[in-house]
């Protein structure tokens, strides 16, 4: 099934949404996984099996935030899991579940919640609160097994006490090895979601930006590392960066302006590189040159609200960059502020 994001979750044909290629909520089978990863724009290049299942966990892939929940049965914790698959990308989320637990959330979401999907992250906040909505009701279920017992052994009433207790401590020991790796998912869901969303949202609204060497790569769609693991950035920049083997460029530096920005077209400024990393995208709006040879390149990314580029610059070289991304700052909260009047 298909769900639309919006205000509310509209269930939507594949006539439908493929006329329309709206951000959606996909929700499959296994056996239908691949051709629904393929419709969302999702590349998963690992075998889904949900029996394989065994702890809820996240990880980054090249295009997507791929991870697998394990969820405890309440009425069986020690032996029945729902297990699922879930993958995030720019604009969708599709879930890969055997059973109908999944669409049995998404229909209490729709009766219950207000905001039911206006993005992916109220999405997944709403999904993953009802399915843990029922476990405070279970954790008092285990408080008040115990009371009766601790009232039992006050009363000397001790036969099978260990016998009663095992099962009970096996199963809150079980409770509290999902409860940690729900912590670590959540975690690294908003870690990787909400600031990687706000840095682009802010810039796409033309918030003054400038961006050096780290910052610059952040700003990519994807880093790799060393061993070619890919990591997802702010997705600003459409290309990768890739460590190198040793350094790429490393030195002193002057920058000219190819175009009006912080700088006007022509003004330089000083700076310096220093990095192993490489971008497939470093921009053209500025000409690097080496102090001593006839070394130059182009790089850099330039306009009227951001500089980015991997070079860390020398304002004391030229003032007047700092000024007008000052200038630019001011500007902004000035409209910013007047919108909202």
């Amino acid at each position: 099934m298909i769900f639309k994001f919006g205000g509310q979750l509209q269930p939507v044909e594949i006539e439908e949404w493929e006329a329309e290629r709206s951000p959606a909520v996909f929700v499959t089978d296994a056996r239908h996984a691949e051709e629904t990863l393929a419709r969302a724009g999702i590349i998963y290049e690992n075998e889904i099996r949900l029996e394989k299942i065994g702890f809820c966990k996240i990880e980054n892939q090249q295009e997507c935030v791929a991870g697998t929940l394990c969820i405890p049965k309440l009425l069986d914790v020690l032996n029945s899991r729902y297990r699922m698959f879930f993958f995030v990308n720019r604009y969708h989320i599709v879930i890969v579940d055997d059973e109908d637990f999944s669409l049995r959330l998404i229909r209490r979401i729709q009766r219950k919640r207000m905001h039911q999907g206006e993005t992916k992250e109220r999405f997944l906040y709403n999904f993953i609160a009802e399915f843990m909505s029922r476990d405070q009701e279970m954790l008092v279920a285990y408080e008040r097994r115990l009371l009766r017992m601790e009232e039992d052994v006050t009363q000397e009433h001790t036969e099978m006490f260990q016998n009663r207790l095992m099962p009970i401590r096996r199963e809150l020991l079980n409770l509290r090895s999902y409860y940690d790796e729900m912590m670590d998912l959540t975690k690294e869901l908003e870690e990787n979601e909400s600031m990687r969303n706000s840095v682009k949202s802010a810039i796409e609204n033309k918030m003054p930006s400038l961006a050096e060497c780290g910052g610059f790569m952040y700003l990519h769609d994807t880093i790799f590392d060393s061993e070619k693991k890919p990591y997802k950035m702010a997705g600003v920049i459409h290309a990768c960066c890739m460590k190198k083997e040793r350094l790429v460029r490393f030195g002193y530096l002057t920058l000219n302006s190819k175009t009006d920005s912080f700088l006007q077209k022509g003004e330089t400024i000083r700076g310096h590189e220093f990095h192993y990393y490489d971008s497939e995208d470093n921009g053209e709006c500025a000409i690097a040159k080496k102090p001593v040879g006839t070394r130059s390149w182009e790089c850099v990314h330039a306009g009227s609200d951001h500089w980015w580029g991997f070079a860390h610059l020398s304002y004391y070289s030229n003032p007047k960059f700092a000024e007008k991304f000052a200038e630019a700052c001011r500007s902004y909260k000035t409209n910013k502020i007047a919108k909202k009047k």
